[in-house]
């Protein structure tokens, strides 16, 4: 991302412009890749037995995140509160980009690893879905609550059914898909088909990648060989060669993201960063104490010292930034702006705080009443 500042804002080689579209498939691509490889780390009892606490932390967290946002462009710009929920709906959630790969590396012990895996993906919705509810309420008196919440249930129902008839269906036919040459690709070309195929149903594409990941890893748990016509069918498995693979593309895809997002940020003095630096800070700070009221104290301190910093803006509010100028707000070059800072700052916060959250001690001190005395793995 440092690179793309340079290459960008900072020097003007290449702006966002020179992409074209590429830049909004880009985008997309590595939000797919990225929820499909971390759904296959899942497993369901894991995600069960996590449920409650991931759903509890999510809302909560993102109803937090909402308010202070509202509550700062009111105070800081005079705008109307419903100018101010649609900041706090683009950046309420977590980015998956970031997330996911920070979870890997870090090892987490369960349920720590699926919880944050789990709402940086149910966030990504939340975003999109209220996103476009609030600005329906700012352009037309036609929205209510209603028609939102429900929006976002099903949502999150169909896209999911459509992830995990879509995962058995391709595990169905992929030995058979095997015996053709140069077919290594094409588990990613069959997600894309029902990224686009939940898109255009009006669902979430987000959900329809996660769950089609799990289907992969965990189809044995959904027994859909109880059926009468699928008792006798043999469901493929991922292989080893294919799981490292879809690692380094994996890889390959979030370099060229981040640097994408590096030159699509808009720097014009310090003064400019302020606000987006105070909401940064006030939503970290009640991160902190959400998770201490939230999380489990069976969690050693690392892993839920670990959650309360891991807030990162990434590509779900990169890409809803650009939204209200579709819908013609007269405030959409201030919100599209505060959006790139606060993506920028939150990032560079994460990525700065994670490693050094062993080594301060504010951290043990304030997480230090768990049960267990369990130190970072190494």
């Amino acid at each position: 991302m440092l690179l793309g500042l340079l290459a960008g804002p900072i020097l003007g080689l290449v702006g966002p412009e020179d992409f074209g579209k590429l830049g909004v498939v880009l985008t997309t691509i590595a939000l797919t890749i990225i929820l499909v490889e971390g759904g296959t780390t899942l497993e369901i009892p894991t995600i069960v037995r996590s449920a409650r606490e991931t759903l509890t932390l999510t809302l909560i967290s993102f109803g937090a995140t909402v308010a202070i946002a509202t509550a700062v462009m009111v105070w800081a710009f005079g705008t109307s509160w419903l100018v101010g929920m649609a900041l706090g709906t683009i950046i309420g959630g977590t980015s998956s980009a970031v997330v996911v790969p920070m979870v890997r590396g870090l090892k987490l012990k369960e349920p720590s690893g699926t919880v944050l895996v789990l709402e940086s993906s149910l966030t990504d919705v939340l975003c999109i879905v209220l996103t476009y509810g609030v600005l329906e309420a700012i352009v037309s008196t036609h929205a209510t609550a209603g028609k939102v919440v429900g929006g976002v249930l099903a949502s999150f129902l169909f896209a999911a059914v459509i992830g995990v008839v879509g995962g058995h269906l391709w595990l169905f036919v992929l030995d058979r898909v095997r015996q053709f040459p140069n077919t290594i690709f094409t588990t990613f070309a069959f997600i894309f088909i029902l990224y686009g195929f939940a898109e255009m149903l009006g669902y979430s594409g987000a959900i329809t990648a996660l769950s089609f990941g799990i289907t992969l890893t965990n189809f044995r748990y959904f027994h859909f060989n109880r059926l009468p016509l699928l008792k006798q069918v043999q469901w493929s498995r991922l292989n080893d060669t294919e799981r490292i693979f879809y690692g380094e593309i994996v890889f390959l895809v979030k370099v060229f993201f981040f640097v994408y997002l590096g030159l699509s940020m808009q720097l014009e003095g310090f003064e400019s960063f302020l606000i987006p630096m105070l909401i940064v800070t006030v939503v970290y700070v009640g991160r902190l104490i959400i998770t201490k009221v939230v999380v489990s104290r069976e969690i050693p301190w690392f892993e839920r010292s670990v959650i309360s910093v891991m807030v990162p803006k990434g590509l779900a509010a990169a890409v809803l930034a650009g939204l209200p100028a579709q819908y013609g707000i007269a405030e959409a070059a201030l919100l599209q702006d505060i959006v790139y800072r606060t993506i920028l700052i939150s990032i560079v916060l994460t990525a700065a705080l994670v490693p050094i959250i062993d080594r301060v001690p504010v951290y043990r001190r304030f997480f230090g009443d768990t049960a267990s005395s369990s130190t970072p793995a190494t």
